[in-house]
């Protein structure tokens, strides 16, 4: 510190082949100010900086293949937050990253937030009912006058909270340049400004565990967007020459390239360092890892997966969720890097039961990938923590679209819902629902700006597909037998394409599922097996059936599902 008004402060930049850079910032008129190269081959230049929020920016002798020996003016790509604003001064790409000089300290924007929630507890895994949401997409559609900011989904979580939901899952948040959605970033220590400032993303986090919500961030690790500033500084350094597989999502991060100069892995360096950004400064309780079958490095996850599990310290409920395409076990299994997979079998086959057409790969008619569907134990899955199932995800055409795309419309339409829905909530997995399904939205799938109609929930389908979900998502975090290991696939009828499933406790809390797979109305039908004698009462119905010699008998009409406990007063007999 020179004086009372300034304190001194050093901005570095990792370019260790790069032949020169050099610094420019708002406090000074952005005067250019050359940065020497030390033994470590990272770039350095210390500033005496007055008091207040400054704006910084890099040019730097690119190494890039595209840009040989030009200079280029970037962000830092280790920015904690983004300014994106035309500046003057700056050429070409006008993003700054953003410091803050306060009381005598260098820091960031929302650096000092003071978290209120961090003593609420938080539910453990088993009583995870995930929510993903897009937060530009969350509010701000018809029917709702939020502006898709993180503000306006704190605004929602009343809703969230009385619909049973135990943790929001954020579609990528990381600042972008220009991808609506998130998934090709720009920046990946810092929150994407269209929806706040990090401040913002902070209290929405906080007001989350302050209703009891837990937060999974989804972050992408394969690959970056084409104007990442690392692709401008020296891209062969941070990723492949090339992409290494079919997908063209933008530069691959190279987590196999060692710099034996420096002694390590720069890409994996650099994603580490955000990921636990990410856990220790915005106290999420979750990270769901973007397109990591394509990424093919286990080392790197197992890597990541340690390094936010230590990060974290163990001190609250936390999940690593993969996505793993095409799906397998590995990722999850004996000892594998991830805490759980999406089950991406389960929508598509179930989509393409439901919706009576070939779907994804998957046939209609198959009753034996139904049957996996329901019981992932047969693709080699040992337990219901490891695996997240869903009937939709951004990803995926929404089901009730489907539906009404293969020409089924009306009652018929919401029936096979229903029918969907119930076996989400009482199956075998962590339930997962994608922002707005719960009251019948049936859009086709935009990748790229799509405001949820909220003046749905007010319709008469909208609030009666919405009541289902909150009537089976609060009887699931009431009974413990939906939330642990067992399951018995107890009944299966193929030709009349009837399957019961049973699931307990050791506590006596017993679940019977009992499903027609059909359109076809199958009267009253007979289930043998049936786990105990004595009066089970229907949740959806409120009927009480008594099953006599170990068999139960119901109507089961056109895709219609049953779902029975023991009678009050019977539960634990």
């Amino acid at each position: 510190m020179t004086d009372a008004t300034t304190v001194s402060h050093t901005f570095s930049l990792l370019a260790p082949y790069n032949d020169a850079a050099v610094l420019i910032g708002s406090w000074d008129g952005w005067r250019e100010h050359p940065m020497e190269k030390g033994e470590d081959r990272v770039f350095r230049v210390a500033l005496d900086l007055p008091e207040g929020t400054h704006r910084y920016r890099l040019r730097v002798v690119s190494k890039s293949w595209f840009f040989p020996g030009e200079w280029r003016e970037i962000a830092d790509p280790w920015a904690r937050d983004i300014a994106p604003d035309a500046v003057e001064g700056a050429e070409g790409k006008t993003d700054c990253a953003v410091i803050v000089v306060r009381d005598g300290i260098v820091g960031f924007p929302g650096d000092n937030y003071h978290w209120e929630h961090d003593d609420v507890p938080l539910p453990p895994n088993d009583m995870l009912v995930i929510y993903e949401l897009h937060v530009g997409d969350f509010t701000g559609g018809d029917g709702d006058d939020g502006n898709g900011r993180y503000d306006d989904v704190i605004a929602k979580l009343p809703y969230l909270a009385d619909l049973g939901i135990t943790a929001v899952e954020l579609m990528p948040v990381q600042e972008t340049a220009g991808d609506y959605w998130g998934y090709l970033p720009k920046y990946f220590y810092a929150p994407e400004t269209a929806y706040g400032d990090p401040g913002d993303l902070k209290r929405l986090i906080d007001a989350c565990h302050g209703k009891g919500i837990r937060v999974i961030l989804d972050q992408v690790t394969n690959h970056a967007g084409s104007e990442c500033p690392l692709a401008h500084i020296d891209h062969d350094y941070w990723f492949y020459h090339e992409t290494t597989d079919q997908f063209q999502y933008g530069p691959k991060f190279n987590y196999e390239f060692h710099d034996d100069e420096r002694n390590e892995y720069p890409a994996r360096a650099y994603m580490l360092g955000a990921l636990q950004q990410w856990v220790g400064a915005y106290h999420v309780d979750g990270i769901r890892f973007d397109a990591t079958g394509i990424m093919g490095n286990m080392a790197f996850l197992r890597e990541a997966s340690e390094a936010i599990w230590n990060k974290e310290g163990g001190l609250k409920p936390f999940i690593r969720i993969a996505e793993h395409l095409p799906l397998d076990p590995a990722v999850v299994e004996n000892d594998g890097p991830m805490d759980a997979a999406w089950f991406v079998d389960f929508a598509h086959q179930l989509a393409s039961t439901v919706v009576g057409q070939p779907l994804d790969g998957h046939d209609p008619e198959s009753w034996d990938g139904l049957i996996e569907a329901l019981d992932p134990r047969r693709a080699g899955f040992t337990s219901s923590q490891h695996l997240v199932r869903y009937i939709a995800s951004h990803d995926e055409e929404r089901l009730l679209y489907r539906i009404r795309e293969a020409g089924i419309e009306g009652e018929e339409a919401l029936r096979r819902m229903h029918f969907a829905v119930t076996l989400l909530l009482t199956g075998y997995g962590y339930p997962m629902l994608y922002a707005g399904e719960e009251f019948g939205i049936d859009t086709p799938r935009v990748v790229g700006e799509n405001n949820l109609p909220w003046s749905r929930l007010e319709t008469p389908e909208g609030s009666g597909l919405h009541d289902h979900y909150r009537h089976l998502i609060r009887f699931r975090r009431e009974h413990l037998a939906l939330r642990g290991e067992t399951l018995d696939i107890m009944h299966q009828d193929p030709e009349a394409r009837v399957v019961a499933y049973h699931r307990w406790d050791e506590g006596g809390d017993r679940v019977v599922t009992v499903a027609n797979c059909s359109a076809t109305d199958q009267g009253g039908y007979t289930v043998a097996a049936w786990p105990t004698d004595g009066p089970w009462r229907d949740i959806l119905t409120d009927d009480v059936i008594e099953a006599h010699d170990l068999t139960l008998t119901a109507t089961l009409g056109p895709w219609q599902t049953r779902v029975f406990i023991r009678d009050s007063g019977h539960e634990n007999d």
